[in-house]
């Protein structure tokens, strides 16, 4: 719990923002976890806070949400999978996931969090 813990610590350090952390040890260490890149999720933040809701006819909310990533790892079968959604615009969250990766990873400890952080990475907004 300590390591997902400070997974979630060196994410946040790096820019993402973790939405959504959770961990079932009774079910082989497995855990699950969604980030998306915090100025997005600010940026969207923000434009829902200033959107003239008020205003009639309440003009159309049309900035998209932040992609989200979603990695979850399946501790019993040692594996991890990827998978991403845009938030819609004014939508209530990810709807529409597709799944990025899966990997068979056989060291159960340290490579699924050094997968989740390596992939991350590739992506550029870290």
């Amino acid at each position: 719990m300590h390591d997902l813990a400070a997974l979630a610590d060196r994410l946040a350090g790096k820019g993402w923002v973790v939405t959504d952390l959770h961990s079932a040890w009774g079910t082989f260490g497995s855990w699950g976890l969604e980030v998306e890149w915090g100025e997005t999720a600010d940026h969207y933040r923000q434009a829902l806070l200033n959107h003239p809701w008020k205003a009639q006819p309440v003009p159309q909310f049309t900035t998209p949400g932040p992609a989200v990533f979603r990695f979850t790892w399946d501790g019993r079968d040692s594996i991890l999978s990827v998978s991403s959604c845009v938030t819609p615009a004014f939508g209530s969250g990810p709807k529409h996931w597709h799944v990025d990766a899966e990997e068979r990873l056989t060291d159960r400890d340290a490579a699924p969090m050094r997968f989740v952080e390596d992939w991350l990475a590739s992506r550029g907004a870290s």
